[in-house]
């Protein structure tokens, strides 16, 4: 179950920032949205492996 959550909080940061940016071109906010997800997925997943090993 916890592999799942960095993705799960990617999608909900990448949604969030997919409708904060409406007014732009479907396609960049397409970019955008991917953009977000990855980076908030592999901040998530090396904070939670980063307090696994402390553990």
């Amino acid at each position: 179950m916890l592999r799942y959550i960095p993705g799960l909080i990617g999608a909900i940061g990448a949604m969030i920032a997919f409708r904060l940016l409406g007014a732009l071109d479907f396609s960049l906010r397409l970019v955008i949205f991917i953009a977000v997800y990855i980076v908030v997925t592999v901040a998530v997943d090396r904070a939670m492996m980063r307090y696994g090993k402390q553990r």
